[in-house]
């Protein structure tokens, strides 16, 4: 049955992806020039509510000086308009190197550098907001910067931030935040490097939960490395320094089969590469030169990739691993519509995927004369959900665990057979021959699931949120 179910969905998304187009949004107001160099962070909330991080210069000292600010602004689909997420900026001090994450119970966390500290120099910060006000959660230490910063959520809402600690390791670190007050805890009780610096690292989990970063490794000669905690201990995956130092951040996720891919960007020829790592093995795939920071998206069993190419132009472009492992270019592409400012130091983009079949690229749309914040959105599930549905209902979907099925407009001649329900990683929790009409999915926890329907002539493939 499920090779019949990929069969069938691979082939509606080859007739149905063709007819998917970008289209932008309503641009937010931003009544400040973006800071270069910094990051446009997008994430989608479980109920398909982009969320936008960018930084800013404020001028300060009555226009003498300008100081370097974080805000978040919400998108509204019902209303097509984006309004800010606390109503001003969330730092106190200047900022830099900003990241945002959301779980899925909508709580927003950034994490940036506070510069500057009062003669100190600079620390890791994470701000949650609590509906009301942007809070620091966390007690944390001014250093020298030896790193980047990054923050990360998995699908079981676990948050996780990567820094240098000067106080009390004098190395770079990930902790997970505890869930309350201000409590967080470091992975291992050790810094997963030691000594040197730590360029650009990215973080993720696989589909056990192992936390993952991949980063430039100041142990290495600042060559590329990916390291993973086992839950006891760091360990590499691969050899140390196995590719070149990377002149933009890193980024790194795993596929629902269990392959690592993760992009670098050579420091001395600018030459961008995605790797892949299975078979206890990494292999590579060029992507040209100077592609900038690639971000990765997963959708369902489907990874996507953002970088940039000079095409008349800068411009982005968005690549899928197809079913042997290789990248390839989506259909309809982003740079046919748009283009971005290319200058160094730039502005890094993002790429994010939502529960619902759409792709998202949060990006300065123009060039380096004129130029604003841009979001766009491509649905890449076009036709797929009515080619497929046959007339069942699903609901309520997001759920906190109790779905119903109804069959009332079940097509003639098309007797359900079977349902089956699986996790976001492909493993099956739920299946029966005979379909009920009620199905409860408390016990699974929150996060991400699939529920395949298969009747004697179409299958029904449906996201379903427990949250």
């Amino acid at each position: 049955m499920k090779i019949t179910y990929l069969f069938i969905v691979a082939f509606v998304l080859s007739f149905t992806t063709l007819n998917a187009q970008w289209f932008e949004l309503v641009t937010p107001t931003i009544n400040y020039e973006i800071k270069s160099n910094s990051f446009l962070d997008l994430e989608i909330s479980m109920e398909g509510e982009p969320y936008l991080l960018y930084d800013c210069e404020v001028p300060s000292d009555n226009g003498k000086d300008t100081d370097w600010k974080l805000f978040v602004q919400k998108y509204d689909p019902a209303n097509e308009e984006w309004s800010e997420v606390g109503g001003d900026y969330i730092n106190e001090l200047n900022a830099s190197d900003n990241h945002l994450a959301i779980d899925s119970d909508g709580n927003i966390y950034v994490a940036y550098l506070k510069l500057g500290v009062y003669g100190k120099g600079s620390w890791c910060t994470v701000n949650k907001f609590d509906g009301t006000n942007w809070v620091q959660i966390g007690d944390w230490n001014a250093g020298i910067i030896m790193s980047d910063v990054n923050l990360y959520c998995n699908n079981q809402d676990d948050v996780y931030v990567t820094y240098y600690d000067s106080d009390t390791f004098s190395g770079a670190v990930v902790k997970r935040y505890l869930g309350t007050g201000s409590e967080w805890e470091t992975l291992g009780n050790v810094p997963f490097l030691p000594s040197g610096q730590c360029l650009g690292p990215e973080l993720t989990t696989d589909n056990e939960g192992n936390v993952l970063v991949s980063f430039g490794d100041g142990s290495a000669g600042l060559f590329f490395s990916v390291k993973k905690f086992n839950g006891t201990s760091w360990e590499y995956i691969g050899s140390p320094g196995f590719w070149d130092e990377p002149n933009y951040p890193t980024s790194i996720i795993v596929s629902n089969n269990d392959v690592i891919h993760t992009t670098t960007t050579d420091f001395w020829s600018l030459a961008s590469t995605v790797l892949n790592y299975q078979n206890n093995s990494w292999d590579n795939q060029s992507l040209g030169y100077d592609g900038g920071y690639m971000p990765f998206a997963k959708t369902n069993n489907d990874v996507y990739m953002g970088h940039g190419v000079s095409d008349n132009g800068y411009r982005p472009r968005i690549k899928k691993v197809n079913g042997s492992g290789n990248w390839v270019d989506l259909p309809e592409q982003p740079g046919e519509y748009f283009t971005m400012p290319y200058y160094s130091p730039t502005t890094y983009f993002d790429i994010e995927a939502d529960n619902y079949g759409n792709l998202y690229l949060a990006m300065m749309k123009g060039d380096q004369w004129n130029s604003h914040v841009s979001v766009i959105k491509l649905d890449i599930s076009t036709g797929v959900s009515e080619a497929q549905k046959g007339g069942f209902e699903i609901y309520p979907n997001p759920t906190s665990g109790i779905i119903n099925i109804n069959f009332n407009n079940l097509q003639e001649h098309a007797r359900p057979w079977s349902v089956e329900i699986t996790d976001i990683a492909g493993r099956i929790i739920y299946t029966r021959g005979n379909i009920p009409t009620q199905i409860d999915l408390s016990g699974f926890g929150k996060g991400i699931y699939f529920i395949n329907i298969e009747t004697e002539n179409s299958i029904h493939t449906e996201k379903l949120i427990v949250r």
